[in-house]
């Protein structure tokens, strides 16, 4: 991801790793000097929050550096993180083991092929791997199965993958730890420019999803505010009536609450 994508991955494993461990983004590594975009070392007490994260949980639970690909990154791309990779490996101490993670919107074939990636077993349909001494880990965000498991990761992807995760994260109940990937998409929609001569195919694509899945969340919210808002006047006319009101006259209340007039 080598566009504003790259500020939308970072602030997306800093919101859902932060609290599990050290997240840092933007490390530069010698030899050449280059930047990985994320690196995630979890803490002690970090790695039982991240068992409940799902698939994003269970990649985070070891070591990891974390780059990620709207577009799809050709074999010289993979090289180039892998070459980072090595790098900062060599930076950590010798009982840690960690591992390159390429988080990919789509299905880099020309890349799986060249690097001999094969389905990593035990975990889910989309994740595959190199040879074990290799450290190497990929991602297809396109061929991950529809779960609450891989709902996280699942906003990484492009159209209709956007658009089922986002429908997914609004259903959500309150506490849901997927819901403060939110705030993210907000904040990271109002960097977008607003001219769409000026975006990037990649945004014109998020702006179109990421403002149907925000307009939804904000009528939630408001219908959440009404809701509490109309609570007494319901008690109120329920005590008077000596029974439950119905829907009809539940919504007759909000719409008089929402919209009052004479």
């Amino acid at each position: 991801m080598r566009t504003r994508f790259g500020s939308l991955a970072k602030d997306l494993w800093r919101d859902t790793l932060g609290d599990a461990g050290r997240v840092s983004t933007e490390v530069e590594v010698a030899a050449p000097p280059q930047r990985a975009d994320t690196t995630f070392l979890p803490n002690p007490a970090g790695r039982a929050l991240l068992k409940e994260r799902g698939l994003l949980g269970r990649i985070a639970q070891a070591e990891c550096m974390l780059e990620a690909f709207h577009d799809t990154p050709d074999p010289e791309e993979v090289r180039d993180c892998h070459r980072k990779y090595l790098t900062w490996r060599r930076t950590l101490s010798g009982a840690v083991d960690p591992a390159l993670w390429l988080v990919v919107a789509g299905d880099p074939r020309a890349a799986r092929k060249a690097f001999h990636l094969r389905r990593l077993r035990g975990w889910p349909d989309g994740v595959y791997a190199a040879a074990e001494g290799f450290g190497l880990r990929l991602l297809s965000v396109s061929a991950l199965p529809v779960s609450r498991d891989t709902l996280a990761l699942r906003l990484f992807g492009r159209g209709s993958v956007l658009k089922t995760a986002a429908r997914e994260l609004l259903a959500l109940p309150e506490g849901a730890w997927e819901l403060r990937l939110l705030p993210m998409l907000l904040r990271w929609r109002t960097e977008i420019p607003e001219l769409p001569t000026r975006r990037t195919p990649d945004e014109e694509d998020f702006v179109s999803n990421a403002q149907q899945i925000l307009d939804q969340w904000e009528r939630r919210a408001t219908d959440r505010g009404v809701d509490k808002g109309i609570g007494p006047l319901v008690r109120l006319f329920e005590r008077r009536l000596s029974r439950t009101l119905t829907t009809d006259e539940h919504k007759a209340l909000r719409s008089r609450h929402w919209h009052p007039g004479p």
